[in-house]
């Protein structure tokens, strides 16, 4: 309860208290102590995590060679040395996240996905390259926008003007993913700790208040040797991202490595890029598709032992929803985009069936 609760008062608080002429000013500082008990006692409770539940996989907003990855509620960093492909591996990511499954990476199943990107380094016609990328990963027409991916330029915004923005757009738009190109951007100076652990801190909260995957894009350290990312920023980064993917160049080709995984590491995906196209390198085209299909299936079939024979529509539905955690409208839709796809087939007792 909260008069059981100690909490150390600052000096001057202490000092008005003992001070026998204070008057007013003692009556006002035990005011302020016996407030400031209640709000400790309220977010110690808040804070507070039940163990009377069964653990479970974080709510992965993507899967990389069938490992997931990127938590919503959470922080990854994308890391490299200066121009060796940071953007296009974080294209990579966004494009997974809205449906691209060209480059081995795929979206976990869940409500309609949507990624803000958020550019500030590079200039506005960048910024357009970047977002015609993923919509070419994605097969979507280059000259168009879409309600799953919006992109912004911060890049002549004042510090925070950007914080501004982005918070507003989270909190507006409740994406699935968020990636801030120039995360060190968001500061004056990335060696400051103070500064470094404030900023930290608002990402993990924008991530936690909103549910959302916050990705960091940040350069390692100048050194040749040194792979570290840069400044206080990037070693509290490093403390606190679920993920951390470094990306490397290679006389052309590229590969994004799960460097650093709180959970299980997804290994490595490589690319190149043909006639202005970002290419899978380490797998032929029809190997990375029969993957895909068999990530797919592995699903389904974990749906299928959750519905417990109960094939019909509705025990799929209600199976899919409990082991997806979606709402209905989503497990329907998933259910018949699973049709369409070849992964289920409706019998003529109209029982669903695992077309493997």
């Amino acid at each position: 309860m909260a008069q059981d609760i100690f909490v150390p008062l600052p000096p001057l608080i202490r000092f008005l208290m003992v001070d026998n002429n204070a008057g007013n000013e003692v009556k006002d500082s035990t005011q302020v102590a016996t407030q400031l008990q209640v709000d400790i006692a309220r977010l110690a409770k808040q804070c507070r995590v039940s163990l009377k539940c069964k653990p479970h996989d974080p709510p992965y907003t993507v899967f990389m060679n069938g490992v997931g990855v990127m938590p919503s509620g959470d922080l990854f960093a994308i890391k490299a040395k200066a121009k060796q492909g940071k953007t296009q591996a974080a294209s990579i990511l966004m494009a997974g996240v809205l449906g691209s499954e060209a480059l081995g990476v795929r979206a976990a199943p869940g409500k309609q996905p949507k990624v803000l990107y958020f550019d500030t380094e590079q200039a506005k016609d960048n910024t357009v390259i970047v977002g015609h990328r993923v919509h070419n990963l994605l097969g979507w027409e280059l000259e168009s926008d879409h309600k799953e991916f919006w992109c912004y330029n911060l890049r002549t915004e004042s510090l925070e003007h950007r914080k501004g923005v982005i918070e507003y757009q989270v909190k507006t738009s409740r994406p699935t993913i968020v990636v801030i190109d120039g995360v060190a951007d968001l500061l004056n100076n990335f060696n400051d700790i103070a500064e470094s652990q404030e900023l930290i801190l608002w990402l993990m909260q924008l991530a936690d208040n909103y549910n959302v995957a916050v990705g960091c894009v940040i350069h390692e350290n100048k050194g040749k040797d040194d792979v570290g990312m840069k400044g206080h920023l990037g070693t509290l980064l490093l403390q606190k991202a679920a993920d951390v993917f470094e990306v490397t160049n290679s006389s052309g080709l590229f590969k994004l490595n799960h460097e650093t995984a709180r959970n299980m590491p997804a290994g490595f995906i490589q690319w190149r890029i043909d006639h202005g196209m970002l290419v899978r390198y380490d797998k032929k085209p029809e190997q990375v598709s029969k993957e895909m299909r068999q990530e797919h299936l592995k699903l389904w079939e974990k749906v299928f032992v959750e519905a417990g024979g109960e094939n019909g529509f509705n025990a799929l539905k209600r199976a899919y929803m409990k082991e997806c955690r979606v709402s209905e409208k989503t497990a329907r839709n998933h259910i018949t985009a699973a049709v369409n796809k070849g992964f289920l087939v409706k019998n003529e007792d109209g029982k669903y069936e695992l077309l493997k």
